[in-house]
C-alpha cells in the first residue's frame, strides 16, 4: 500500500522523514536495517496505532481520515505554555510518536497480537517466572503524547 497524507501517514514524504529521523539515532539498527517495505509496512502500522488514540479537541472535518488535523489546544510541559494544535496536520510529537511505534513494531514481532505473559514455565532444571510480554505502546510514545491524551479517558461529557 503506498504511503498517502492524510489517509495512513501524517506526511507527504513520510518514508523519507522517518529515515531522517532515525539517521543519527542510537537504538534504531532495526529500522536502518529493514528493507523499504518493511520500513513502509512499519510506518503504517505504526501510525495506525498512533491514530486510533483518542486525543484533546475535534477533527477539523468529520470527513477526514485521520486524527489529525484537529482543533484545539493543549498544555506543553516542555515550554510551559498552552499550545494551539496546527492548522494542518499533525504536531510535531504525533509524527514522532508515529517514527517511534513503527521503530518498536520491527524491534517487537507480533506485539500488536497482544498474546499475554507467562506467569511460571519450568522444564527440568530450568525455571523462568514472571516473564511479561512487551508493552504494547513503548513509554517513549507515551510520553510524547501525555500532553495531548491527558485527561481524555477521565473527561465527562454532560448534555443538559
Amino acid at each position: 500500500m503506498a504511503l498517502i497524507k492524510g489517509v495512513n501517514v501524517y506526511l507527504s514524504s513520510a518514508l523519507e522523514k522517518a529515515d531522517a529521523y532515525f539517521a543519527d539515532r542510537t537504538d534504531a539498527e532495526a529500522w536502518n536495517n529493514a528493507a523499504e517495505v518493511a520500513r513502509e509496512a512499519a510506518l503504517l502500522s505504526g501510525t495506525s496505532v498512533i491514530d486510533r488514540m483518542t486525543y484533546l479537541g475535534v477533527v477539523v472535518s468529520v470527513e477526514q481520515k485521520m486524527a489529525f488535523p484537529r482543533a484545539g489546544a493543549y498544555f506543553d510541559p516542555r515550554l510551559g505554555a498552552r499550545v494551539s494544535y496546527p492548522t494542518l496536520g499533525a504536531p510535531l510529537r504525533v509524527i514522532e510518536a508515529s517514527y517511534e511505534m513503527s521503530l518498536h513494531l520491527l524491534n517487537n514481532k507480533g506485539v500488536l497480537l497482544d498474546t499475554g505473559s507467562l506467569s511460571k514455565l519450568e522444564i527440568g532444571p530450568i525455571t523462568l517466572e514472571g516473564a511479561k510480554g512487551v508493552q504494547r505502546i513503548p513509554v517513549v510514545v507515551r510520553q510524547l503524547l501525555a500532553p495531548i491524551t491527558a485527561g481524555v479517558e477521565r473527561a465527562v461529557w454532560r448534555s443538559n
